[in-house]
């Protein structure tokens, strides 16, 4: 829930800002059929049912839902919105409506089939949400055998079972027939709607209200016949015969052939594993078993409706109405426990324990958020000057609080309806029917206790106290201290802006007020219940029944006079009139002067412009403006539950009991039947744009896009498109490689409740694709090859593509050349490179969309290098000095210390041998000077030290 804005608590509503949109929609925001943690929920459940994993489904009636529980305990809702009706085929089946339920059904891929009795129809449930009806037309009635089964009719379908190949068996109750449903969508009768008895064709027999339905894993069919008080088998021929049950209601029989037991009322039949039949046999408030031997026995109930015996054996537990049985893959069973509003398990030691339902009609929630909290017919709503709500919940006899966070708690009553007493924490004191209430600017919470005769106030510390009535019904105390005064059944109390309180005195025909000193007095009504007194002092006037109370901006009280169908007012000098109804009641819509309409009015509210809203009757909010003109604002003639998150006027309510002017100016109705307040405020209106993070792009370029959203709630969806394609995305952003011309854009779902419509598409971004261009580069060296030692080599590149400004490296043996940047590069031979380096350029085109490249290798050819050994390792073996002018002496350490002879050869570049010494060294020592000054030309030389099969080579420079 959105964080609401302070307001002083007159009941008096903010003005609605002109700039924002004119379409009003409707949500719900507080109240639904509940989902969390199974035990702390409400269900009432008619049948229950497993998958292969051994998942739970519950059939829950009160709720309208169809509701699954994991094996962790949790409960979700699978089907069902959470009222009854039918709508929603084709779409999901959690906003669907669906009826009562009696039959579930799973099959092996996860497929679930109900039947909706209410629609007379059988719908499914895909593994994906999705519902549609699978047979029935809705109408009542019996036809279509032989024919697809959704263009049949039938009536009251219960319960469901699947055979092995997939075909479907309904229990279509009031036409006493069990009809199959092929895999191929064709229904046909394959039990009942003859006379005949057992022994008969199963197609001639008769049935009295089948009600459940059971294929076992040989393909026989059992049938609980309700009214026949007895179980019927029909065999894989079609043979029908009696299993249990002698069709007398009763009990008796334990240890007996099943045949010649009596049953009473068994709603509910299921098979375990070994093929043991049990029956839930309703009425004497037991589970039976029929063992493979045709005997039969209690395994669960001791006969007494009630509730106990939670963790203990099942045979001494007490159970109420069970309708309803199951079992899972590892054996246990589970009840449907209807009036104790639980399920209920027996594991396989026969041990029983509650494992859905807190036992309440429709309580649960407490600490959560409130879009989850169950609610039983809420009846008024009110803020506090946090914007912190209040919702009086009389049929589970509390008031509870949401929090701006959606948090709900209760603050007062503890579910009882027994006077307990004050001067206690509210939560522990009880409530009996508490209906309107307000709060005053210190957080005080004034409660209407209607069915205790009172009026309660929960301080902000949590204590309860009562500030007016006795707790007797009646009427006493004008003049006098208010808790020392009678009142009869008060519907509501308001504040006005001195602090003032208020009280709807329902049955005393009275509006009653208390003042700052706690005196209480009547400022309308003389307590006879008739219509009369209109212009004049209202303390004169004739009330019926008045129910709710407003104030508008002005001060002047407004009143629904529900028992003389009429609002009337009460201004500043205490004269009552007449601002809407003609005395005659309505169940419709029509627009013109509210004094002349027919009404039926309940809740109020005034806003800030002076319209004027009320809950008509059992489906609509009337709206009354400053003109006294009357129309429909909210609501038709279907007193049912539609339209969360469209506009406002198309909405369907279910017995709406109050409205409320709430913070920002959004209106909050009580939709009392339908378990929820719904706020109507106004749309707002989703939008989304998109970038990308660069448009001129080269090809094989990726690009990231971005969305950005605004009202698109708190977790937008986010459909990408290319081309008018998805391309299957759910990201504020989008990244791939564009082609030229693509066209992108984005469509929003928006998850924001105000928002209407909910969806917004992006305007399209073109990309603008650019090709690359990828240069050529080959290397030239001159001279092309030959190279003396010491020549300098100009490499140079022959390119296309390299734009205006290329970058240039040059490269030997795939090393980058240290500062070798230009678009030549001049090196020396046998001094920067020699024979055989590989020399090659990488080349950069810097232009748009220019890409890069390296050359082929350009191999280095040195004359004169051919015969000449690369340089061995020579550690610790010198020449020095080198350069030198062709004296130089060779000094160093051999590998090893033995004495011997070496010889010391000195070639040219290309190769010639010029000098040749054979040098006796000791420990392998070397100091031989080598002269060549008048046989050497410059240039480098190479000197070998031949030892044994290790030659070395040197090289010396002479100048």
């Amino acid at each position: 829930m959105k964080k609401l804005l302070a307001i002083a608590l007159s009941a008096i509503g903010p003005m609605i800002s002109s700039a924002q949109t004119s379409q009003q929609i409707i949500r719900t925001v507080v109240g639904g059929p509940g989902s969390g943690a199974a035990t702390s929920l409400s269900t009432n459940p008619y049948t229950v049912a497993t998958d292969a994993s051994g998942n739970l489904y519950i059939a829950d009636a009160r709720h309208f839902t169809i509701q699954k529980m994991d094996a962790s305990g949790n409960i979700t809702v699978v089907a069902g919105s959470g009222t009854n009706g039918f709508r929603g085929d084709g779409g999901p089946a959690t906003a669907a409506q669906i009826g009562s339920s009696y039959g579930i059904v799973v099959d092996a891929s996860g497929n679930i089939y109900v039947s909706d009795l209410d629609n007379n129809r059988v719908r499914k449930v895909s593994t994906s949400g999705i519902i549609t009806t699978i047979a029935g037309t809705g109408a009542y009635g019996y036809t279509g055998d032989g024919g697809p089964a959704t263009a049949a009719q039938l009536n009251s379908p219960h319960g469901l079972a699947l055979d092995a190949s997939g075909n479907l068996y309904i229990c279509d109750e009031y036409n006493g027939r069990i009809r199959k449903v092929s895999t191929s969508g064709i229904i046909t009768t394959v039990a009942g709607g003859g006379s005949g008895g057992d022994g008969a064709a199963a197609t001639a027999a008769a049935l009295s209200f089948p009600i459940d339905v059971k294929v076992d894993a040989s393909g026989n069919m059992y049938i609980s016949d309700l009214q026949d008080e007895k179980i019927r088998k029909v065999n894989t021929a079609g043979i029908i015969s009696t299993v249990a049950g002698n069709g007398t209601a009763g009990y008796n029989g334990e240890g007996m052939q099943a045949t010649l037991a009596s049953l009473y009322y068994c709603f509910g039949i299921a098979l375990d594993a070994a093929g043991n039949l049990y029956i839930c046999d309703d009425y004497n408030f037991r589970i039976r078993k029929v063992n493979a031997a045709g005997v039969i026995s209690t395994v669960a109930g001791t006969g007494t409706n009630g509730f106990s015996g939670d963790g203990g054996p099942a045979t001494s537990a007490q159970l109420s109405y069970s309708v309803g049985i199951a079992f899972d893959p590892a054996g246990n069973m589970y009840l449907a426990d209807r009036n104790n509003n639980r399920v209920r398990k027996v594991n396989t030691a026969g041990i029983i324990s509650t494992v859905v339902g807190n036992g309440a009609a429709s309580f649960s929630g407490d600490g959560g958020p409130a879009l989850n909290a169950q609610f039983d017919h809420p009846y008024a709503t009110c803020f506090d000057a946090s914007g912190n709500m209040y919702v009086s919940d009389p049929w589970n006899h509390r008031v509870r609080k949401i929090t701006t966070a959606g948090i709900v708690s209760t603050i007062a009553g503890n579910g009882a309806t027994a006077w307990v007493g004050d001067n206690i924490p509210a939560t522990t004191s009880s409530l009996n029917n508490p209906l309107g209430m307000a709060v005053d600017a210190s957080g005080n919470v004034y409660i209407a206790d209607a069915n205790q005769h009172r009026i309660r106030k929960v301080a902000a510390n949590g204590v309860i106290t009562t500030i007016a009535g006795t707790g007797v019904a009646g009427f006493s105390g004008d003049g006098a201290a208010a808790n020392l005064a009678q009142l009869n059944s008060p519907y509501d109390v308001k504040l006005d802006a001195a602090g003032n309180l208020y009280i709807a005195d329902y049955l005393n025909n009275r509006i009653r007020k208390i003042d700052a000193s706690g005196i209480i007095t009547t400022i309308a009504g003389t307590g006879i219940p008739t219509f009369g007194g209109d212009g004049s002092a209202a303390t004169a006037a004739f009330l019926v029944q008045p129910q709710t109370i407003t104030f508008d901006t002005s001060g002047n009280l407004y009143f629904s006079d529900m028992g003389n169908y009429r609002i009337r007012k009460i201004n500043a000098a205490g004269i009552i009139t007449t601002v809407a109804g003609n005395g005659t009641a309505s169940w419709g819509g029509a627009t013109g002067p509210a004094t002349a309409a027919a009404i039926f009015p309940a809740g109020l509210t005034v806003d800030s412009a002076a319209n004027l809203y009320m809950t008509d009757n059992v489906s609509r909010i009337r709206k009354i403006d400053a003109n006294g003109i009357i129309s429909t604002f909210s609501g038709v003639d279907s007193a049912d539950f539609y339209g969360d998150g469209v506009p406002v006027g198309l909405a369907h309510l279910n017995h709406p009991s109050s409205v409320t002017m709430g913070p920002l100016g959004a209106i909050y109705v009580t939709d009392c039947t339908n378990d929820r307040i719904r706020k109507i405020d106004y749309a707002v209106s989703p939008a989304i744009s998109i970038a990308a993070s660069q448009n001129g792009i080269c090809a094989g370029t990726s690009v990231q896009f971005t969305a950005t959203a605004a009202n698109g709630g708190t977790a937008p969806v986010y459909h990408w498109k290319k081309n008018g394609n998805s391309v299957g995305t759910n990201s504020v952003t989008y990244t791939y490689a564009p082609a030229n011309g693509d066209i992108i854009s984005c469509v929003l779902i928006s998850t924001d409740p105000a928002a209407f419509p909910d969806t917004a598409v992006s305007a399209t971004v073109v990309m603008n694709v650019m090709p690359v261009v990828k240069p050529t580069a080959i290397v030239l060296a001159n001279p092309a090859s030959n190279a003396t030692s010491g020549q300098p080599i100009t490499f140079s590149i022959s390119s296309t593509g390299i734009g205006a400004n290329p970058l240039y490296q040059w490269r030997k043996n795939a090393v980058n050349i240290t500062g070798a940047t230009a678009a030549t590069y001049v090196a020396t031979a046998n001094f920067d490179v020699v024979n055989n380096d590989q020399i090659s350029v990488w080349v950069k085109n810097t232009d748009s969309c220019g890409a890069d490249t390296v050359s082929n290798n350009w191999t280095v050819v040195v004359l004169g290098s051919t015969g000449v050994n690369a340089i061995n390792g020579n550690a610790g073996v010198a020449i020095y000095p080198n350069p030198n002018n062709g004296s130089f002496t060779v000094t160093g350490q051999l590998a090893d210390n033995r004495s011997r002879t070496i010889t010391l050869e000195v070639c040219n570049s290309v190769g010639q041998q010029i000098y040749r010494q054979n040098v006796a060294v000791a420990n392998g020592t070397i100091n031989q000077k080598i002269d060549l000054q008048k046989q050497a030309a410059p240039g480098l030389y190479f000197v070998r030290i031949v030892d044994g099969d290790k030659p070395r080579n040197l090289v010396v420079e002479i100048k």
